[in-house]
């Protein structure tokens, strides 16, 4: 009697992983793409417009982080 298993099914195949591998770096890059873009423009903002915003100059890393990446 023959045994045969299919194991690339279960796992999918290499096209699908590569797939996702892709998709994830492409994810990645965008959300790194937003987030520098965020913070560049957090950063040309005065003292006075921050202030106006009630955001802390401090503050901009974290805020360009959650935009990007949420909380």
């Amino acid at each position: 009697m023959a045994f045969m298993t299919d194991t690339l099914s279960a796992a999918g195949s290499i096209v699908e992983r590569v797939g996702r591998i892709r998709a994830a770096i492409g994810d990645r890059f965008a959300r790194q793409t937003l987030y520098r873009q965020t913070l560049s423009e957090l950063e040309a903002l005065s003292d006075r417009d921050l202030a106006d915003l009630g955001i802390a100059r401090g503050d901009l890393q974290q805020l360009a982080r959650e935009a990007a990446w949420g909380k």
